[in-house]
This record gives structure tokens, C-alpha cells and sequence, in this order.
């Protein structure tokens, strides 16, 4: 469980999509006070499964190198 505010956690007030492109683990982040709690997490799984064949097959589709997105 990683803090919101952590170092390096936000870009811009936000959660930066690609921090963990290529690593196969997964950050959860926890905030709250008295009346409500926010649950947010990102996990990269494009490389993996049916997500990774769907990109592949979108480049293909698209005329563009197929790893493109994936590595």
C-alpha cells in the first residue's frame, strides 16, 4: 500500500499511467478521513494475455511495427 503523496506517486496532481510499465507488480493507494475512503490502484498488464494480443493485433491492423505499446 503505497502513500498518495508519496514521493514520486503524482505527476501533475494525477497518477502517471506508465510507472510501472514492464514490472509485474501491482501499487494500491489509500485516502480517506472520517466519512469517506478512496481505493485507487494501477497494475500494468499489457504484456501480458489477451491485452497484449489485442494491442499486437491493433498494430498489425494499423500498418505499425507490432510491438509497438507492448515493450
Amino acid at each position: 500500500v503505497m502513500p498518495v503523496m508519496g514521493e514520486g506517486v503524482l505527476a501533475d496532481g494525477f497518477l502517471a499511467g506508465n510507472t510501472l510499465s514492464g514490472r509485474n507488480d501491482m501499487e494500491i493507494f489509500v485516502c480517506g478521513n472520517d466519512d469517506r475512503v478512496v481505493l485507487c490502484s494501477r497494475l500494468d498488464n499489457l504484456g501480458k494475455g489477451a491485452s497484449g494480443a489485442a494491442v499486437q493485433c491493433l498494430n498489425i491492423m494499423m500498418g505499425i511495427e507490432e510491438t509497438t505499446g507492448l515493450i
